[in-house]
């Protein structure tokens, strides 16, 4: 059995994609298939403009958007054996999965939309990562400040007391170090 793509495959969108994602696929497509444009078969070209400006119209308008999504998971589910009755069955990624080169006939115009993604991904891992780095050496220079200070006190005293101040922050620093 042969399922019709959904209007995310139609546009080749994620169904978690945003409505600017969508907004320019849908744009790229139209300029790529749009009958005027198109040099090949004509016909095929006004038919793919339909099913293009059909999903389109249901993915652009939140509200049937969200109407959409219900009736694909209640299909979903409806369709689905359960896992006590095949399970050797899996979901078929590919019904909506869209890679990341597109097809052969739009590969940098499916590219675009998967290169902002990967352009935001990148971005938010580089804030993380200074995030912990600015943390991190926070620490470390809070630890170097104490050892100094513990330091100075063992020195400036000239105590030989294992119980003095200076001693006892060694000593802790030690039990902080070693539990690292």
């Amino acid at each position: 059995m042969t399922l019709s793509p959904t209007h995310y495959e139609t546009l080749k969108v994620y169904p978690d994609a945003t409505a600017e994602q969508i907004q320019a696929s849908y744009r790229n497509l139209c300029r790529l298939h749009h009958p005027d444009l198109s040099t090949k078969d004509p016909a095929a070209a006004h038919e793919m403009m339909a099913k293009i400006n059909a999903s389109y119209e249901v993915l652009s308008h939140p509200e049937r958007r969200a109407e959409y999504d219900g009736e694909l998971a209640r299909e979903k589910s409806a369709t689905e054996p359960l896992p006590a009755e095949s399970p050797e069955a899996e979901p078929e990624p590919s019904r909506y999965f869209i890679p990341p080169e597109g097809d052969e006939e739009t590969p940098e115009l499916a590219r675009k939309p998967f290169q902002r993604q990967r352009v935001h991904h990148e971005a938010d891992h580089r804030e993380a990562t200074q995030e912990f780095l600015a943390h991190f050496l926070k620490r470390v220079l809070l630890i170097v400040v104490v050892a100094g200070l513990a330091i100075y006190l063992v020195v400036a005293s000239g105590a030989e007391d294992k119980d003095s101040g200076g001693w006892l922050i060694i000593r802790a620093l030690r039990r902080v170090f070693t539990s690292w």
